[in-house]
């Protein structure tokens, strides 16, 4: 054949084999919905063992000890564990603690133990370890023991030697088993054995032997600041949070809010020896002791030569009083991390209560800083300071991929695409930044506690927040589930109020917000008329806040946990393990939980949704497709409007971390939570296990010809050819570039 001829005919060939190769996705190129991480997957805490100290991450280290071998124990609270440092290989192990909440595993193996909230430390003359387990705010639960351990120094196996497991005032001149305490905190062993208490919400110390009675030696139970020079029965204290004995047997108590130190003599009256008390403050050093007011009182240590070390918590300072004079030993005044290797008095400290001194003399001393999730040690023959364990925390300042998050319970965004995120177990909420992507710590103090109501959130503490909402007008709300709240931050000035509940758990009616007992709030939804709604999981109720009157009023559910109540009253009907709020376009609420329900606007009528599983979490596009996680499954669900089922849109069912970049099908979740539609239609999941925020870009649809199928709002669902997946249409692909190479081969050679 001529030359031209052929090149003709293979310039034909190639026409058709291209128009056949793009034909395909014309047909129905039906892509994934494809899944990435946008938040997290920097190291949380590692609870591992065996490893070097420095190279570990820890929740939160809270107080500290030094054995008689110089070993350091530290409570690592959030972790319900008790950590140790060898003092030779700088290795790490647990010594008390299964990392899980609870009361059981008394009388074995204080490694396989349940402790809910150890905080305190002390050793006997024996060796014997002591542990406060203060418990959670929430009383009603197994994991509120409020309650003293001991671990044998011999066998290892941990028993309870004081408190009944419940927390009130009770049982003095009796049995300290059967006595109760309200968060016992700092703990101390006396000369002679004895073991005191600072029995810190019943504004007490109190004494017990093992196996003897137990009695109040300071306070009366009123909150106050009372009595100088007199019997420390009849002073007043006010949230006394740790206590220290001298070797002759004087009694140290750490009077938190009232600003001070004081001292029970071997006589029983008690003294002030540092702070004015009763109002804080900050003096400079060099004065008198009793003249040097106090930000808050932290952790008080007495040294062998009488030397006295306190903590003043909100200054981030360890200062020392030797001969009735207060000097400052480590800490430069703010919050952050800097300085190691150089004086302790310009580093730089984030958040700590606790100090402890070393054993062999030296009066080395140790600070459990869990604000910078590292224990550092302050040298003194040198006055340096350097970090003996951890290697950090959340991760601040950095990516968001290079954050570190534990267990993220929920998502937000704000009208800039700022996206917040509540870190449950860090206590936290954290921000990333739309235009930057850095995170950032915006809420908490990452203590599991109450407090810094009117001051900078990032100063206060919240007990382990659930969900969060951003409105408009830069005011951002979250449920703050352990202490029984919800709490608003304006994002302008960053200062903290609570907006409603009380503190405690229960139902005493609708009214005033703030007057309003919540009981573990959970979800919460902005409705954009100027309402907050509110799951009241523990009361079976959901509420709505006025944001402009202050007042709470239920909108759903007689306190009763059922799904009865379709097609009447929402506020009749029961609500069976309600978890999660969101509100669609048209006004309707849909409630997530054991089972979901929609109340619809102006007649609020409640039915039940066809959503056959126990969700954790939903979101609403603007399409009002509904969008539910289920951590039974580990999957998201996806329901259209008027559709009689569900189907899946992400995860595969397997309880795991696997596929970023990949269908979201295919990919595996664990334990998904919150979920938030952004300005764009991407899916932002909350994968609390996985400690990420994952989001899922759906595909766009591609419009089929004349007599395809359809896709319904966001993600794929078939074409108009038949060819359901993006594989298959890869499959046509490679065979259809086979063909023409093929063939334009055989053309050529001819």
């Amino acid at each position: 054949m001529p030359t031209q001829q052929r090149s003709t005919l293979r310039k034909t060939k190639l026409w058709w084999a291209f128009a056949c190769l793009f034909a395909v996705p014309v047909c129905s190129m039906a892509a994934d919905d494809v899944i990435t991480t946008v938040v997290g997957g920097g190291s949380v805490g590692d609870i591992s063992d065996g490893g070097l100290a420095v190279d570990a991450r820890f929740y939160s280290p809270l107080r500290s000890i030094v054995d008689a071998a110089n070993n350091v124990y530290f409570s690592e609270s959030n972790a319900c564990r008790v950590r140790r440092i060898d003092a030779v290989t700088g290795v790490v192990t647990t010594v008390a603690g299964n990392g899980s909440p609870g009361a059981a595993g008394m009388g074995g193996p204080a490694t396989q133990a349940n402790l809910s909230w150890p905080c305190g430390l002390a050793f006997d003359a024996a060796g014997n370890l002591y542990i406060t387990d203060r418990g959670a705010r929430d009383t009603t639960s197994a994991s509120a023991p409020h309650r003293i351990c001991r671990v044998d120094h011999v066998t290892g196996d941990i028993t309870v030697v004081a408190g009944a497991g419940a927390h009130g005032i009770s049982g003095d001149g009796g049995s300290a088993l059967s006595a109760t305490f309200n968060f016992p905190s700092g703990i101390a062993v006396g000369p002679l054995g004895e073991i005191y208490i600072a029995d810190q919400n019943n504004h007490r110390i109190r004494k017990f032997t093992v196996g003897g009675t137990i009695t109040t030696i300071a306070g009366t139970g009123v909150v106050g600041f009372f009595g100088e020079n007199v019997d420390a029965t009849t002073a007043q204290l006010t949230q006394p949070n740790a206590v220290s004995v001298d070797a002759s047997g004087n009694i140290y108590i750490e009077d938190e809010f009232n600003h001070c130190i004081r001292m029970i003599d071997t006589a029983g009256k008690i003294h002030t020896v540092v702070g004015t008390g009763g109002s804080a403050g900050f003096t400079a050093d060099g004065g008198l002791a009793t003249a040097t007011k106090m930000t808050q009182a932290g952790d008080v240590k007495i040294a062998s030569n009488g030397d006295l070390y306190y903590v003043d918590v909100v200054a981030r300072r360890l200062r020392m009083v030797r001969g009735g004079v207060v000097t400052t030993v480590a800490g430069g005044g703010t919050g952050a991390y800097l300085g190691d290797g150089g004086p302790a008095t310009t580093a730089v400290l984030g958040s700590f209560w606790d100090v402890s001194l070393a054993t062999d003399g030296s009066q080395d001393l140790c600070i459990a800083e869990f604000g910078n999730y590292r224990m550092r040690r302050v040298t003194r023959s040198t006055g340096t300071i350097a970090t003996i364990a951890g290697s950090g925390g959340v991760n601040d300042g950095g990516t968001a991929l290079q954050a570190a998050l534990y267990q993220p319970m929920d998502v937000a965004l704000d009208a800039a695409g700022n996206r917040y995120v509540v870190d449950f177990g860090y206590h936290r909420i954290r921000r990333i930044d739309a235009t930057t992507g850095v995170a950032t710590t915006i809420v908490g103090n990452g203590r599991a506690a109450f407090g810094g109501d009117g001051r900078q959130a990032i100063q206060a503490s919240v007990y382990y927040p659930y969900s969060v909402a951003v409105a408009a007008n830069g005011m951002l709300y979250f449920s703050d589930l352990a202490n029984q709240r919800v709490r608003r931050v304006d994002l302008g000035s960053g200062i903290i109020t609570t907006v409603a509940g009380t503190g405690l758990g229960g139902f005493n009616g609708d009214g005033p917000a703030t007057t309003v007992h919540l009981s573990s709030p959970r979800g919460i939804c902005l409705d954009g008329i100027g309402g907050l709604y509110i799951v009241d999981a523990g009361n079976f109720r959901l509420r709505r806040l006025n944001l402009t009157t202050e007042a709470l009023v239920t909108v759903a559910g007689n306190g009763t946990d059922g799904s009865t109540g379709d097609g009447g009253p929402a506020a009749s009907a029961g609500l069976a393990g309600p978890r999660d709020v969101c509100v669609d376009a048209a006004g309707a609420v849909i409630v997530c939980g054991t089972t979901t329900r929609r109340i619809a606007p102006v007649t609020n009528t409640i039915s039940t949704l066809p959503i056959t599983f126990s969700a954790n979490g939903c979101a609403v596009d603007a399409a009002d497709t509904l969008y539910v996680s289920d951590v039974t499954t580990d999957q998201i669900a996806r329901l259209p409007v008027a559709a009689l089922s569900t189907s899946w849109i992400a995860g595969n069912g397997a309880e795991a971390f696997a596929g970023d970049d990949g269908p979201a099908t295919t990919a595996s979740l664990d334990t998904p939570s919150g979920l938030v539609i952004d300005a764009a239609g991407r899916l932002l999941i909350a994968d609390l296990g996985n400690q990420r925020i994952r989001q899922v870009t759906f595909a766009p649809v591609v419009p089929p010809p004349s007599g395809g199928g359809s896709s319904g709002g966001g993600g794929s669902s078939g074409g108009g050819c038949g060819l359901g997946s993006a594989a298959t249409t890869m499959l046509l692909l490679l065979l259809c570039s086979g063909w023409l190479l093929t063939h334009c081969r055989r053309w050529d050679n001819r």
